[in-house]
């Protein structure tokens, strides 16, 4: 139906709108994944470091708590007792501290980290100085030093935890616009592959509509040629047969499928008049090469049973839309016939 060169564009058409369509399943899932990721970094980093923080600073408090109740309470046994949960609460705030810094922290993390460690140390000087004092029965001063320094220290550390807080939470929102920035490039990458795949599609489309067109014309061409009384032979620009039709194939003895694409000295013998077998060269000078219409009578075609006819033939060259010439057509008739 189509020309070698027609159905090689299409080929590649396809190949190229399969191959848009591959990167357009690649590039998504790529980047579909690059952003799950950041999403699930920015769930589960944000979480528990939040979480860390979170139990840091109710751990401060609660031994804040501690204290004031030691202070005021007179039992030493209800003391005591108060005092072995405010050292829990001690070590749990040190076990939360390493946990948070083992799940790997940048720069300003690890400065707030520092920084907040050495509030809780000298935050934790102090309450073990508000101890001793109760251990050694000096309540008043005891009650003065946890409202003047510890308690204002202990502010410190809960400041600062409240600075990492904010870190957090001003990452998760650097996090989550990048993975936002990273969809809307997703969706123009993808957009543009669509769009490269979809121009292809059309230009297909359009060409295979084109080449539909040129079909039916050259069906409805060869309908109206195979009418003709006379023998009509196309040929391309390199002089291969194209188009036979009945009478042609009757005077060659071939049929026009098993002589596509033959070149036409090949497939039928043509000689002068007294038998003497005329050259490529000289056929080419006559049909190929001339615009005009050329005649030439007298000339012996042999067809494929051997058998030799007088016969006069005319070459008409067929040019293209930009002039270059794209065959020949070539007629024949019996020596001596009139065309009708």
């Amino acid at each position: 139906m189509f020309s070698d060169r027609f159905k090689y564009i299409i080929f590649l058409g396809f190949v190229a709108v399969m191959l848009l369509m591959v990167a357009v399943v690649v590039v998504g899932n790529q980047q579909m994944g690059a952003i799950n990721r950041s999403m699930e970094t920015i769930v589960n980093e944000y979480n528990v470091k939040t979480g860390y923080i979170s139990t840091m600073s109710t751990t401060v408090r609660e031994r804040s708590m501690r204290l004031l109740q030691m202070v005021s309470t007179r039992d030493p046994f209800a003391r005591e007792e108060q005092y072995m949960y405010f050292n829990q609460l001690a070590t749990k705030f040190v076990i939360t501290r390493v946990s948070m810094k083992d799940l790997g922290l940048d720069d300003e993390e690890s400065r707030f980290l520092s920084e907040q460690q050495q509030y809780a140390v000298k935050s934790s000087e102090l309450q073990d100085a508000v101890v001793q004092l109760l251990y050694d029965d000096d309540v008043v001063s005891a009650s003065r030093m946890l409202l003047d320094e510890a308690i204002p220290a202990q502010h410190h550390v809960l400041e600062q935890l409240t600075h990492m807080l904010e870190y957090q939470q001003m990452s998760a929102r650097k996090a989550l616009d990048e993975a936002n920035r990273s969809y809307e490039r997703t969706q123009v990458q993808v957009g543009f592959l669509m769009l490269g795949a979809l121009i292809i599609s059309l230009s297909i489309i359009v060409h295979v509509i084109r080449g539909a067109a040129r079909f039916n014309k050259a069906l409805l061409a060869r309908t109206a040629l195979s009418a003709i009384d006379e023998a009509i032979i196309l040929v391309d620009a390199e002089g291969c047969i194209n188009f036979m039709n009945l009478q042609a194939e009757q005077l060659a003895g071939w049929l026009s499928a098993e002589v596509e694409g033959r070149d036409f000295l090949d497939a039928l013998k043509v000689s002068n008049k007294n038998g003497k077998q005329n050259g490529s060269a000289h056929l080419q000078s006559v049909f190929l090469r001339r615009r005009e219409l050329t005649k030439v009578s007298n000339i012996l075609l042999q067809g494929r049973s051997g058998e030799q006819c007088n016969t006069d033939f005319s070459v008409t060259p067929v040019f293209d839309e930009d002039g270059e010439r794209a065959g020949s057509v070539l007629v024949f008739r019996k020596a001596g016939t009139k065309a009708a």
